[in-house]
């Protein structure tokens, strides 16, 4: 959680907002409103297709691929994003599959 996101919430719940505003989009979005290179653009694997927003996107920025430390977007299409990482972003089946699974491992069921 980073500054502006903790403001954010507290005054949410100072106001006594019911639902704390959670963005639903992936962090490519934050990606492409910052003007960041795409990890992929440069040889690098990245999780923000599927990564869950919110964080301003200030590790694509700094040349670190996403590893989508807030979670997956709802309906998160894992195996396409394995394969996206084994054919643009240089991984290896074993490695992309271990990389959707860092944060989420209960999240698949063929696992």
């Amino acid at each position: 959680m980073n500054r502006d996101e903790f403001v954010r919430v507290v005054t949410q719940l100072v106001h006594g907002t019911d639902n704390v505003y959670v963005p639903s989009y992936p962090v490519c979005v934050e990606c492409k409103l910052n003007g960041t290179v795409c990890r992929y653009d440069e040889g690098d694997y990245c999780l923000g297709p599927i990564a869950l927003a919110g964080c301003g996107a200030p590790c694509p920025a700094d040349g670190i691929p996403c590893e989508a430390c807030r979670g997956m977007v709802e309906d998160a299409n894992q195996k396409s994003i394995e394969k996206v990482m084994m054919e643009h972003g240089g991984l290896s089946e074993k490695r992309a599959k271990e990389k959707t699974r860092m944060f989420t491992a209960n999240f698949r069921s063929d696992a």
